[in-house]
């Protein structure tokens, strides 16, 4: 609540740390973030969101049970928990272009990488776990989404090899999608 802090615990010590400016809300929510069972338990137990990344709708929903069956079970209200995944966004006036322009990216090879470590057991293209596309089918898979469960697009991570095309993206992004959604 002060301006400046000194802490001394069993794990973690600061001497004299600044927080300014304040955070405009007193409450400082926590998200769990992360696809793995007991990530869902303790988003569903304890936390206000749940941050998941490159997941299908599909498994989005089946997370979301896993997250209301533990809410349930410590007396939580699920709804009051926020599903809010990371997607990759490459949108394209077609869905050719986009598909290009992703598979073309370094998100992709990123993505690519985490095929051997965290990504390991997921089966599927980038395709049925992000939003890439045209227009109209970003719209149709956001759509999807909502109806899995997911409350906010939290982290969206627009794929662009320069700063034009990631302009161009995110204002074709304002202009054709976001009005749907409103």
């Amino acid at each position: 609540t002060e301006r400046r802090a000194t802490f001394r615990g069993r794990y973690v010590r600061f001497e004299d740390v600044e927080c300014f400016p304040k955070p405009l809300q007193a409450h400082l929510p926590i998200y769990a973030g992360g696809n793995h069972a007991e990530v869902r338990r303790r988003a569903g137990e304890y936390g206000e969101g749940w941050m998941p990344a490159v997941l299908s709708p599909e498994e989005i929903r089946r997370g979301v049970t896993d997250i209301e069956r533990a809410a349930e079970k410590v007396g939580r209200d699920p709804s009051r928990i926020d599903i809010a995944p990371q997607f990759a966004v490459c949108i394209g006036r077609t869905h050719e272009e986009a598909e290009r322009r992703f598979h073309a990216s370094q998100l992709y090879k990123h993505l690519e990488s985490l095929r051997r470590t965290t990504l390991r057991e997921q089966t599927g293209g980038y395709e049925q776990r992000n939003l890439i596309g045209s227009p109209e089918e970003i719209c149709e898979r956001i759509r999807l989404y909502q109806q899995a469960g997911v409350t906010t697009l939290s982290g969206m991570l627009f794929v662009a090899g320069t700063v034009a095309e990631m302009q161009e993206a995110i204002e074709l992004f304002g202009r054709e999608v976001l009005p749907h959604f409103k």
